[in-house]
């Protein structure tokens, strides 16, 4: 999965982990958090806002706040073929 973080300004924003594997369950209910990626921007004010988005080719299976960069599941776990379940976020 990419997450892709906006910024037009000076400093570029930087994720705070390098998770790079989220096991899932089928056990996991639709809406329940999964993650929570977090990114810092070393810009002052409005311009050190860090918002969070993923790529249309996710949106049918996660969704993420785009305040918090809390990941959510979308779709049963169950209902996914083994070869959908691998996502990458830079």
């Amino acid at each position: 999965m990419n997450i892709s973080i906006q910024d037009v300004n000076d400093n570029r924003p930087e994720f705070t982990s390098s998770l790079t594997m989220l096991p899932l369950s089928e056990a996991e209910s639709i809406g329940s958090a999964l993650y929570t990626v977090h990114a810092e921007d070393r810009d002052s004010g409005a311009n050190g806002r860090v918002r969070y988005q993923l790529t249309q080719n996710t949106q049918q299976v996660f969704q993420i706040n785009p305040t918090t960069g809390e990941l959510s599941l979308q779709v049963s776990v169950s209902t996914l073929l083994p070869e959908n379940l691998v996502y990458r976020w830079v």
